[in-house]
């Protein structure tokens, strides 16, 4: 599990770095188009197998044939952050920078990356992440877009 850098709250207090691990990092085909079944930007916890099951059909996806089954999660021990950056033109990255416990809540800081090594075409995408952590019912999630200026 990645342990991301420590920040500082705005009450002083040093921010608890939550572990994580990646789960799945796609890029979802435009002609795909998983945002006419959830719309927009996708920012989830999913904390069920039920759930997860649903979320990973509708990304992992109706272009896999056969459709290979969910990943098991212990739900009893962990949950899934779910953050899609919405439609992008292609060669565009969702990241996950840091998650962390900070003035009583699990932030989620995550930005749109550009992959300069992709192989590009004049298509969209809907980039796409997911990742494991330590289940929390305790603290409220707040997810904050750290994205910088992009090409």
């Amino acid at each position: 599990m990645s342990q991301p850098n420590r920040h500082t709250g705005e009450s002083g207090v040093p921010d608890l770095a939550v572990p994580f691990e990646r789960s799945l990092s796609a890029t979802v085909p435009g002609y795909f188009r998983y945002s006419q079944q959830l719309k927009g930007k996708l920012q989830m916890v999913i904390r069920d197998p039920a759930t997860w099951a649903d979320i990973w059909c509708r990304l992992r996806f109706a272009t896999t044939v056969p459709r290979e089954p969910a990943p098991s999660i212990d739900f009893e021990r962990e949950m899934l952050i779910v953050v899609g950056v919405g439609r992008r033109t292609d060669g565009y990255t969702a990241e996950i920078d840091s998650i962390v416990i900070s003035e009583g809540q699990l932030i989620v800081r995550y930005r749109t990356g550009f992959d300069f090594g992709e192989s590009l075409t004049d298509g969209f995408s809907d980039p796409v992440i997911v990742v494991r952590v330590p289940r929390d019912d305790s603290h409220p999630i707040a997810f904050v877009d750290v994205t910088s200026d992009l090409p």
